[in-house]
């Protein structure tokens, strides 16, 4: 019963969403995405939705993205890896390579016309808060959370004026509710960030 009432909420968020939406064709967004630049060879596991920074862009990328912008997609979406991105969950220790390597690709996007939607949280957590803090249960990863979304908007927010929190409601997984409460209000505080 408690998980239909959550599900029931989330609908009717949607679509009062939907139903205030002014009804402008401009606005439409057709929406591709991921790219994925690994090969998976073991097919028991579960595929990463993220763009896999640790490896260069692939060579047929710029293509690729000419081709789905001539076929109308406005926009593509581009998963970041919180654990690739600040290995040490600390936003003063980036990953340079990986740092660069998103931009290289939000680059290649705005340069065929594609928007981007960074999707902030669509992997698992960096390694060293995930032993310090547990998972989304823990009421400071909110403000960690803040911390890592402030970095990300510094870094990228010319580049991309569409931002989510989470692209996939199910990556939340156990102990639902605190977890939604701690990411909801972690977004919450990261939409709080104005680029300067």
């Amino acid at each position: 019963m408690k998980n239909l009432v959550q599900v029931l909420s989330l609908y009717l968020m949607c679509l009062y969403g939907c139903l205030c939406q002014e009804e402008d064709p401009q606005d439409f967004m057709l929406l591709a995405g991921p790219l994925t630049n690994y090969l998976r060879t073991d097919l028991s596991t579960k595929p990463i939705d993220a763009f896999d920074c640790s490896h260069p862009l692939p060579l047929g990328s710029r293509p690729y993205f000419q081709y789905l912008q001539s076929q109308g997609v406005t926009h593509f979406k581009v998963p970041l890896s919180w654990a690739q991105l600040l290995p040490t969950g600390d936003p003063s220790q980036p990953s340079q390579p990986v740092l660069s390597c998103y931009r290289t690709l939000l680059e290649q996007l705005v340069e065929v016309g594609l928007k981007p939607l960074v999707v902030l949280h669509r992997s698992a957590l960096p390694e060293a808060l995930r032993s310090r803090y547990g998972s989304w249960e823990s009421a400071e990863l909110p403000e960690v959370f803040q911390q890592y979304a402030e970095f990300v908007f510094l870094a990228y927010g010319e580049l991309a004026h569409s931002w989510v929190t989470l692209s996939h409601l199910e990556e939340l997984k156990d102990e639902v509710q605190m977890q939604l409460k701690h990411a909801l209000y972690a977004h919450a505080n990261g939409g709080m960030c104005r680029l300067e």
